[in-house]
């Protein structure tokens, strides 16, 4: 069994550094809006596909998944697009 991640655990991971070293200069599509944490299906698409142009996508999107983030678009993801990555992937181990 594999010990709980914690808000601490994330802050010192490297996903979360890289992360937080390609957004300090990008200018990113998430910086404003209600669909980034909107719960409405069809907003959460419009984010999705606003991230697809972003110079951060793929550090975002390794962030979000490895941190098990829940809540928002991230990466070009929906809550519920990494939660079946989740899925996919436990059942794969």
């Amino acid at each position: 069994m594999s010990q709980a991640t914690t808000r601490d655990d994330v802050t010192e991971s490297e996903a979360w550094r890289t992360f937080l070293t390609a957004t300090s200069e990008a200018v990113t599509p998430c910086t404003g809006g209600e669909e980034w944490t909107s719960d409405d299906d069809r907003l959460q698409r419009r984010a999705a596909e606003l991230c697809q142009g972003c110079a951060v996508l793929q550090g975002c999107r390794t962030y979000a998944l490895a941190t098990g983030e829940r809540n928002g678009v991230l990466g070009g993801l929906t809550a519920l697009d990494r939660k079946r990555i989740r899925r996919r992937r436990s059942g794969a181990a």
